[in-house]
């Protein structure tokens, strides 16, 4: 097939006769699909490599006919566009001269049957792209560059790493609320806490009781300016001969001489603070122990650690009933996220490197896999670093989500790679055919996923560090997908890739029949999408928003255990706190302004989520109870002023300091609630800020805070910055899109599609009861940002095969079945990396995975569907079929 002159610029023909008819012209298709196998084989003598096959068939005439005539065909078939010039693989090395689709019927031919094969030729080495080419990039610079990228970046930051989940870490220091809370830790204690349940018929016995001093004493010791209580040591206001006295419970001193029935009695007796140290039955004693600082997850986990030390050396490790408060539930939420890291990073890792090995089978797939992970994972760290955070159970799913992302931007890359590979290209110029074939999708799919990240940014923290860190780690995988392992490639690939058989390739005729099914039947296919949308939304309004971290764990857990029983023997631990400021110093002990925090506690005690509110006026009536010889009729607040200043004068106990500051300025209610919901914790918080506004008056102040609090509060803020930014992301996303296409019709078009997984994704949600939390409300964006990706490697075969003169049919059937085999790819590998976190028993990783795999098989499935139905449509008006004319090169080629 070589011509005479080897510069001649139209290139040489050789003709294939046939005459056998129209019915049996399409068996020679093979030929080309040969040529097209065969690929670029150099010359012997000049030098002189195939560049393009390019088909000329015969048309149906009948159909031709009636588009010259001006009418619409609606179901085009790939056989009646073989009069057009079709290149059978594309080529960045000369352009490629073919008829406009608007004058093909100037390309009948008399004969049926007679195909022609044009090939155009070139100097091996001349010519170029007007792209840049990986293969210019130094071969040693791009490994140092890589491999700076994939190690520098996590040695940096994993020394520096901390994993912790607590309330402060998770929603960091930049809110108004947080700084307030850390304002008032100034002034009052911490409301974490740590309780331990003792249970035993001899608890009362000298055994336990002294066992249990020893462990305060210890603790005390190892905890400076921690609050350590128990029944020993717990301050009661005792009548004494027309005085009042502060004495402990149930110290060694106050017990000698009682039996144990005694001494269950008395401390059953006691009031106020002693409801939250011995059950309602007396078979329970809790010791509980709140640290000047809350410390991070590890020093927590430590606080433990050393807390089950001491009661094993003291031998009451039989009566430990287990461990619970937020401290412990903290813990329990931080080992359930770094144990699914020991165990499902590992599994996805190698499900990835097996499904790359399968598709490609080629142990360097692995190495451009491990190296671009690393480069991510490291660059998402980093940034996490330095915002200031540690590592929570938000940033947890980075390992599975950026592995999931680098295998399907790698995919596409050896998928072009292989293809050109089978054609008979090898070293440089097969890598800059592939990069010239994937560089720009590859390029906007990367925009679009950073787009979709960084639109969280919107919410508060942690949502808005986790877009921010995925989005650098995107651009990252990014340059060393397609510029740093295609350059290594270039220079020291020369093996053979896999051929037509490989991996999933022979899956391109059903995705075929799939899109010609779609694009023939146009009516049903809209009418399908309407009824899903129908369906759809009375399922969205059933969406709420909510966050148990006890429902996080396993009903069997420990903790959760643990938490039932003080529950159920004592009250709520989860603490919500009210600080109401005076203007002037002295202010609560003036009665007016404690008769309102009387009202608050009141209201607050009535309320069924509360299960015991304490604050200064306790205190007071405490203490003018015991003053009056204990008379029942005593127990109030006493209504004159000096009175009350003479009481706050002569107390000499610590229990003031938790409820009002030295100066008398703010006071402290604490409400204790057995609320561990964020959306029952909403519910309650509008019914108490309705209250605090009717007192806000007369120079009082009254705000609500506590770790509780803050939870509810970020998470709605979470919600709300979500929705944000869905309309910030799509909207960036249409830019980019418009951009890509240069057409604002092409860049809806292609956004319709992606619609549909957010709202089956929305549609789970509200079907499965399934609550969103800080992890769940980020799918809505990341599930945009991921089905962009196919959308745009499809639209973007369509678009060149079109502006290349191809008919509609023709060039979604190409598209489809090259670029829908890597979209396939992808799909199924980034489903399964997500489908192993469902083996998580952590209730929000198992369901981002459960809902992420849905979203990534639904945007397949509708890309599938319904584009080839939407492009069909589309086709139908002529301002959209002007955006797909050829482009000038081609048309002024002929």
């Amino acid at each position: 097939m070589n011509g005479d002159d080897p510069d001649q610029r139209r290139g040489n023909q050789v003709q294939i006769d046939h005459q056998a008819g129209c019915q049996q012209h399409r068996t020679h298709l093979r030929t080309f699909a040969q040529l097209h196998d065969r690929g670029d084989q150099p010359h012997d003598q000049g030098g002189e490599q195939l560049v393009d096959v390019m088909m000329v068939g015969v048309v149906d005439l009948a159909d031709e006919e009636s588009e010259v005539q001006g009418q619409r065909q609606q179901h085009e078939k790939p056989e009646h566009h073989l009069a057009h010039v079709h290149s059978c693989f594309p080529s960045n090395r000369l352009p490629v001269i073919m008829h406009s689709s608007a004058r093909r019927h100037a390309c009948r031919w008399p004969e049926f049957g007679k195909i022609t094969a044009q090939r155009s030729l070139s100097r091996t080495g001349k010519g170029g792209s007007c792209l840049p080419r990986p293969s210019l990039i130094p071969a040693w610079i791009a490994l140092a560059c890589l491999l700076s990228l994939a190690v520098l970046p996590l040695l940096i930051a994993l020394p520096r790493l901390a994993v912790s989940t607590t309330t402060h870490d998770m929603i960091g220091p930049d809110s108004a609320e947080a700084r307030f809370e850390l304002k008032i830790r100034a002034r009052f204690p911490q409301d974490a806490n740590l309780i331990v349940l003792f249970a035993g018929h001899d608890l009362f016995e000298d055994r336990f009781l002294d066992g249990l001093d020893e462990i305060i004493e210890a603790l005390q010791t190892a905890l400076p300016g921690a609050q350590i209580l128990s029944l020993s040591n717990l301050e009661q206001v005792r009548g004494q001969g027309g005085e009042f006295v502060v004495e402990p419970l149930l110290d060694a001193s106050r017990r000698a001489g009682l039996s144990a029935d005694q001494r269950r009695a008395k401390a059953l007796a006691g009031t106020g603070a002693a409801r939250s140290f011995v059950s309602k039955h007396g078979d329970m004693i809790a010791l509980l122990i709140v640290p000047e600082s809350a410390g991070d997850s590890r020093q927590r986990a430590a606080l433990i650690e050393q807390l089950k030390w001491k009661i094993k050396t003291r031998e009451l490790d039989s009566y430990l009933a287990g461990i619970t408060g937020s401290i412990a539930l903290n813990i329990a939420a931080t080992e359930a996220v770094w144990s699914e890291i020991r165990v499902l990073g590992p599994i996805s890792l190698g499900l990835g490197f097996l499904l790359m090995l399968w598709m490609f089978r080629r142990p360097v797939t692995l190495l451009a896999l491990v190296a671009t992970m690393s480069a991510a994972l490291g660059t998402a760290l980093c940034v996490t670093i330095a915002r200031g955070f540690p590592f929570t159970m938000v940033t947890a799913i980075l390992i599975p989500l950026l592995m999931a992302l680098s295998v399907a931007l790698l995919v596409h890359w050896f998928n072009a790679l292989a293809s050109h590979a089978s054609a008979g290209r090898r070293g440089p110029e097969r890598v800059d055919a592939a990069h010239a074939d994937v560089h720009r999708p590859a390029l906007f799919t990367s925009l679009t996923t950073a787009a979709a990240f960084l639109s969280l940014s919107v919410s508060p923290d942690p949502v808005r560090l986790f877009g921010q860190s995925v989005a650098a780690a995107v651009i990252v995988q990014y340059l060393c997908a397609m510029w740093l392992v295609p350059a290594l490639l270039a220079r020291w690939d020369g093996g053979e890739w896999p051929g037509g058989n490989r991996g999933l390739a022979r899956i391109g005729r059903p995705i075929v029949r799939l899109s010609l099914l779609s694009m023939k039947h146009i009516g049903k296919v809209m009418v399908l999408l309407l009824l899903f949308l129908l369906i759809a939304l009375p399922f969205i309004n059933r969406i709420h928003m909510d966050a148990n971290v006890l429902g996080f764990l396993s009903p069997q857990h420990p903790v959760v255990l643990s938490t039932d029983n003080f529950n159920q023997g004592f009250h709520g631990y989860t603490s919500v706190e009210i600080i109401l400021s005076g203007q002037a110093q002295g202010h609560f002990q003036q009665p007016e302004p404690l008769r309102q925090v009387q009202r608050l506690r009141d209201w607050a005690n009535a309320q069924p989520e509360v299960d015991l509110a304490m604050s200064l006026v306790n205190l007071l009536e405490d203490i003018h109870w015991a003053f009056n010889d204990e008379d029942p009729s005593f127990r109030q607040l006493p209504a004159d002023e000096a009175m009350i200043a003479q009481y706050l004068l002569i107390y000499d106990g610590e229990e003031l300091e938790k409820y009002v500051d030295r100066e008398l300025r703010l006071a402290r209610i604490l409400l204790f609630t057995s609320i561990y919901s964020s959306r029952e914790m909403r519910s309650f918080l509008e019914r108490l800020n309705l209250v605090l506004a009717e007192i806000q008056v007369d120079g009082v102040s009254a705000e609500v805070t506590g770790e509780a609090y803050l939870l509810a509060i970020n998470e709605q803020r979470i919600l709300a910055g979500q929705l944000q930014g869905l309309i910030v992301a799509s909207l960036t996303i249409l830019l980019l899109l418009a951009i890509l296409w240069r057409s604002l019709p092409a860049a809806l078009l292609c956004m319709l599609p992606n619609l549909f997984p957010v709202m089956l994704v929305l549609v789970m949600l509200g079907a499965l009861d399934m609550p969103l939390n800080a992890i769940t409300a980020m799918i809505m964006a990341i599930i945009l940002g991921l089905s962009v990706d196919d959308t745009i490697h499809l639209y973007h075969g369509y678009q060149l095969r079109r502006r290349m003169g191809h008919g509609r049919a023709w060039s979604v059937v190409y598209s489809f079945r090259r670029a829908g085999r890597a979209v396939t790819a992808t799909t199924v590998i980034l489903t399964a990396v997500m489908l192993v976190m469902t083996l998580s028993r952590f209730g929000p990783t198992l369901e981002f995975g459960l809902l992420t795999a849905t979203g990534i098989f639904a945007a397949w499935f509708f890309d599938m569907l319904a584009l080839p139905a939407l492009i069909a449509l589309a086709a139908r008006w002529r301002w959209f079929e002007r955006t797909m004319q050829p482009s000038r090169r081609v048309t002024d080629s002929q």
